[in-house]
């Protein structure tokens, strides 16, 4: 069996939030599906990102006009891997002091994936002397 690191993902079941935090102008929390999983075995992770009220943050498409979007990227690894995320369907909001159109998110968005340790003879041996899997990444958004 694998542990993931509870430093970034916790160790409750989804759909409920392991790790709140705030961040500004959002409320975030993480989740994974399992505390433990054997070498190769998928474990969900997620991201929830709720903007404050009359908040929005940008959507993939925005950063044609150079906005920030809403990201979440996983480091690269030789010890797992991480299935692409598929970003939920924006609304498009008019903003008339610029003339601008643009995908937003205004409500809880949640970003999730699947990740798994990668099973081979150099890893084995890494993870004998340590058990852990640090999955390691970034959430990028402008509110």
């Amino acid at each position: 069996m694998r542990q993931i690191d509870q430093n970034i993902f916790g160790d409750v079941a989804l759909p409920q939030p392991i790790r709140n935090l705030s961040g500004p102008h959002v409320e975030l929390a993480t989740m994974q599906s399992d505390k433990e999983v054997t070498p190769g075995e998928l474990v969900r992770l997620a991201v929830t990102i709720t903007p404050d009220r009359d908040t929005h943050v940008y959507a993939p498409g925005a950063e044609k006009d150079h906005y920030i979007v809403t990201s979440l990227t996983f480091d690269p690894s030789n010890l797992y891997s991480v299935k692409p995320i598929a970003y939920p369907k924006p609304e498009m909001m008019h903003f008339p002091e610029s003339n601008e159109t643009e995908p937003v998110y205004t409500g809880k968005i949640i970003l999730d994936t699947s990740a798994a340790a990668i099973v081979n003879k150099e890893t084995l041996a890494i993870f004998a002397k340590d058990p852990l899997l640090h999955i390691t990444g970034s959430l990028e958004y402008q509110a």
